[in-house]
């Protein structure tokens, strides 16, 4: 009787040792699967954040040249406003 349990360790064994061994892998690649999606969205945010960047610098000099062109549109205006309302004093 004891000569047919010795043979059932050894199996018990390997199929422990392939259970947690595959267990041990499949965490392993769930890990780089999930590092590599974490940097590819880090990756996203930060292209994303230099657009909205360069989107805001863009805005911000388009609102410059339109302050600028309605400054001068408007110191034109009052200028030659200016030099027809001047009416001789008698």
């Amino acid at each position: 009787m004891k000569s047919s349990a010795v043979p059932a360790l050894p199996s018990i064994f390997c199929n422990m040792l392939i259970f947690i061994g595959s267990y041990f892998l499949l965490n392993l690649m769930l890990a780089v699967i999930m590092e590599s999606y974490i940097n590819s969205e880090e990756e996203e945010l930060v292209r994303m954040e230099n657009e909205l960047e360069e989107e805001k610098n863009l805005m911000i000099q388009r609102m410059n040249e339109n302050h600028e062109k309605s400054y001068s549109l408007s110191s034109k205006h009052s200028s030659s406003s200016s030099s027809h309302n001047v009416s001789p004093r008698s």
